[in-house]
């Protein structure tokens, strides 16, 4: 949206940025928020890819349980 503005004239591309990236932070919000109210969504860290497929082994093991 932010970028289509621009290419119509709208707005100059310092502002299609500005746009985008206070559209970004708002998108990150509303998924922290939507996350937060999720007790059972599980937080891994970003910097460790061990711990994701951990989570992902165990995660398999529980669903493929009767």
């Amino acid at each position: 949206r932010e970028f289509a503005a621009h290419l119509r004239g709208e707005t100059t591309l310092e502002q299609a940025l500005d746009a985008a990236r206070q559209e970004t932070r708002r998108y990150a919000k509303r998924q922290l928020t939507w996350f937060r109210a999720r007790p059972e969504a599980v937080w891994l860290p970003p910097d460790k890819p061990e711990a994701v497929v951990e989570a992902a082994q165990r995660f398999w093991q529980s669903v493929r349980q009767p």
